[in-house]
């Protein structure tokens, strides 16, 4: 047989057991999420490792980079999910951040909160409407926090370095990207009327790494405020730590947000532990003074609110300082008209995982040293492999959607009002299966301990950390790329 004949045979011969595994993945996937409309899906890009970091120093000498408007969105009109479809565990709607009317803010009084969360939840039960996208890619926010701190038991200290120069470096590359980007032009919603408050914590400054990945996680939710076209935040803290943290941050983005003021704001307490009833509470504290005539502090007032002072503020958008927002710009006139109703937005929460795709060349540089630590972080992160290797990179820039589907898979196929399936002793459902006898090498062991992971189809976000994401509250959604839209979805 000819050279040229040889290699074709045996290209072949190569080519159709892949053309099998994929086909059968796929088949899986397919009756798994109970759909085929996922065509046309941007394929999950490799992380590559060792981008240059961002800089204080750094400029942006480019022109910054504008998505433009896709055609199939001019007359855009975001769906959203009935209350009493979502709404039957407080739990499942948390997702850490708020975006209401100042009016609708002084309903609730935030002085007699206990607990963090407790921030939404009264805020939720004083308001009529609160309200999440149908499409989750119209608002959705990346939660980083529980991502950061999942890596904080590594013991052996090269893996621990390898591992949270890593994770730094994916926090950076989100931050890189989108200083790089355009914030929208001056439009008619509720952004340029909106204040951003952003509660801060920093317990110790001792520990570098922590106080490391917490200026960087508070750096990507500013960036992102930016980028969406929020015109001011302020950052609240009780002490020296937050001051300091704050300061960096801003310096991390002094070259790209002029558009957007940033202030650091010290608030005396001896409630330490609950900045975010510290700060709720002084704002609104702030506004009733103002209200009623009272004798204000103006140096106080200008610090809150500005140049502009209160009369500019209609809108408040309430944060934990680990979440990246992500709102598509068409769907901020429908967010609008919700919100000049007094209702409260509510983003989807999603969640990133640990994965091979962020960590496989540290895990191949480790094993040629020390082959027992490389297995160990293997184990601790998913494999690429099988469905646990499929992740739908999506992007709202170019039309992509993400329609939600109710609680109807993830823990309970038959009965979804049931109470959400999980694991005995597991806090988080999105964790349960990393327990410290995980193997990969037992494939069937694997599957076990992921099996709710299994009935979610994983998506990253093009304009996000592009790591693996699923929704905290157990939620599924359906991407698509193939032209639709999203609509109004029955769901339990």
């Amino acid at each position: 047989m000819p050279l040229t004949e040889q290699f074709q045979f045996c290209s072949l011969r190569l080519l159709f057991p892949l053309l099998l595994v994929l086909s059968a993945s796929y088949r899986l996937y397919d009756e798994i999420i109970g759909t085929r409309d996922l065509t046309g899906l941007t394929p999950y890009q490799e992380y590559i490792p060792h981008q240059p970091r961002i800089s204080a120093s750094s400029s942006n000498a480019k022109k910054c980079q504008s998505p433009g408007v896709n055609s199939r969105h001019v007359n855009y009109t975001a769906s959203f999910l009935h209350p009493t479809q979502w709404m039957k565990g407080e739990g499942d709607i948390y997702s850490g951040m708020w975006w209401q009317s100042i009016d609708s803010m002084l309903l609730t009084n935030y002085s007699k909160i206990g607990f963090l969360e407790a921030i939404s939840f009264q805020s939720f039960r004083n308001n009529k409407r609160v309200i999440q996208t149908v499409d989750w890619l119209d608002v959705a926010v990346e939660h980083l926090s529980k991502y950061v701190k999942f890596f904080s038991g590594i013991t052996d200290n090269e893996v621990r370095r390898a591992v949270e120069d890593r994770v730094a470096e994916l926090i950076e590359g989100y931050i890189r990207r989108t200083k790089e980007r355009c914030p929208p032009s001056p439009i008619q919603s509720a952004i340029p009327s909106t204040i951003a408050i952003l509660p801060l914590r920093v317990s110790t400054l001792e520990k570098h790494y922590e106080v490391r990945l917490l200026k960087l996680q508070l750096t990507a939710t500013i960036a992102s405020l930016w980028v969406t076209g929020f015109p001011r935040a302020v950052i609240v803290g009780v002490s020296q730590n937050e001051s300091l943290v704050a300061s960096e941050s801003f310096e991390l983005l002094h070259d790209v947000t002029s558009s957007m003021e940033l202030k650091y704001i010290h608030v005396e307490t001896d409630d330490l532990g609950l900045v975010p009833k510290v700060a709720l509470t002084r704002f609104q504290q702030l506004i009733l003074q103002l209200a009623g005539d009272n004798t204000i502090n103006n140096v106080e007032i200008e610090e809150w609110f500005g140049q502009h002072r209160p009369s500019k503020w209609k809108h408040v958008y309430f944060t934990e300082p680990d979440l990246i927002l992500h709102i598509r710009p068409e769907a901020t006139q429908s967010l609008s008209q919700e919100l000049d109703k007094g209702h409260i937005i509510n983003a989807h929460r999603l969640q990133p995982l640990p994965h091979t795709h962020q960590f496989s060349d540290i895990i191949e540089n480790i094993s040629v040293q020390n082959p027992f630590s490389a297995l160990k972080l293997e184990n601790k992160v998913l494999p690429n492999k099988e469905l646990f290797a499929l992740v739908h990179s999506l992007n709202p820039t170019d039309g992509d959607v993400c329609c939600d589907q109710g609680k109807f898979y993830p823990g309970n196929l038959n009965d979804s009002s049931l109470p959400v399936v999980k694991r005995k002793g597991c806090w988080l459902w999105e964790f349960c299966g990393f327990g410290p006898n995980a193997n990969h090498s037992d494939w069937n062991a694997t599957l076990k301990n992921h099996e709710l992971l299994l009935k979610h189809p994983f998506i990253s976000l093009v304009q996000g950390t592009q790591i693996p994401l699923v929704h905290h509250g157990q939620r599924v959604c359906i991407p698509r790329s193939d032209g639709t839209f999203c609509s109004n979805v029955n769901e339990g």
